[in-house]
């Protein structure tokens, strides 16, 4: 019996995580939790989340991590645009001198909590491909490789298996993952 496709993509800004996200989910016809950060954010009238307070920044962080914890749950199975892990790396690295100990106590237990609830990762790291920023998030380099750095050391001190996404163009990438699924 095969186990339920719990697909997420993680990495850091503006690799194409999102257009990956959706090509896997139209071929397997499961449903995509769209990046969460981005769905908040509309909702509170945010266009661009590094020109906020670091309160909000807080905010905005608890609201994502507890909002793809609602909808991961909704679903046995779906193709998820970041996971739990994503947004616990930036909320630890924006927002871990500001936010208060219990806060970050929390934070650290809701990915714990759900880090292995995936059948699938893949990691996008910005080494192998930047895209064009899309004005709505931090497209500071030296930043994206904290959160790829934070990511791969988190998947590995937990011993959990991933993928790092190596193809370079669209239809490569979409094949290599589609590879990697279908022989799992």
């Amino acid at each position: 019996m095969r186990r339920p496709l719990r697909i997420a993509f993680v990495g850091s800004s503006c690799v194409g995580k999102s257009t990956l996200a959706r090509a896997v989910r139209y071929v397997f016809k499961l449903p995509l939790i769209e990046e969460t950060v981005r769905t908040i954010s509309e909702y509170a009238d945010i266009d661009n989340v590094v020109n906020i307070s670091n309160r909000e920044r807080i905010l905005l962080q608890i609201s994502s991590i507890l909002y793809q914890k609602f909808e991961e749950s909704k679903y046995e199975e779906f193709v998820s645009d970041r996971s739990v892990l994503d947004y616990y790396a930036y909320f630890t690295t924006l927002c871990g001198n500001y936010a208060n100990k219990k806060i970050q106590e929390y934070y650290h237990h809701w990915m714990e909590e759900n880090i292995f609830n995936y059948s699938h990762i893949f990691v996008l790291t910005c080494d192998v491909l930047r895209v064009e920023g899309d004005g709505f998030r931090f497209e500071d380099n030296e930043l994206n490789l904290k959160i790829d750095k934070f990511l791969l050391q988190y998947l590995n001190k937990y011993s959990i298996k991933y993928h790092i996404v190596k193809s370079e163009g669209f239809e490569d990438r979409v094949r290599e993952v589609l590879e990697i699924i279908q022989n799992d």
